[in-house]
């Protein structure tokens, strides 16, 4: 029955999704962008990761956050998407930026807390 509802099956990607990006122990960012239906939330997140590259980090995940208001998948694909970029910069960028390892770990668990996801990334996958 699971298996069979679409939505059922998306929820289930996602909170799997999640939990990964929590271990981050996959690179999960492209497969979010390009989940991203609708055509400006995918420029708007585009730009946003392109502004992660330049630095602007605050300034993006504050335009985060208020993508994340729409409560949308599309925005939770967005947050996966970012906090999966910011994942992958190393620790001396992050400072020279003002922004910290702890700060991403945050982010993310925010992200989570706004779907109503806290918890899922740790327990998803026990047995």
């Amino acid at each position: 029955m699971f298996e069979q509802d679409p939505i059922m099956r998306q929820i289930h990607d996602i909170v799997k999704a999640a939990a990964k990006m929590m271990q981050m122990n996959v690179d999960i960012e492209s497969e979010h962008l390009v989940q991203i239906e609708d055509v400006k939330m995918q420029e708007t997140t585009s730009e946003l990761l392109h502004r992660l590259d330049e630095g602007g980090i605050n300034d993006a995940e504050n335009e985060l956050y208020a993508l994340l208001e729409t409560g949308s998948l599309d925005a939770l694909h967005a947050g996966i998407a970012f906090y999966a970029h910011l994942e992958q910069m190393d620790d001396a960028f992050l400072l020279s930026h003002d922004f910290s390892r702890e700060e991403v770990e945050i982010g993310k668990a925010h992200l989570l807390e706004c779907f109503g996801l806290s918890g899922t990334g740790e327990s998803f996958f026990e047995a």
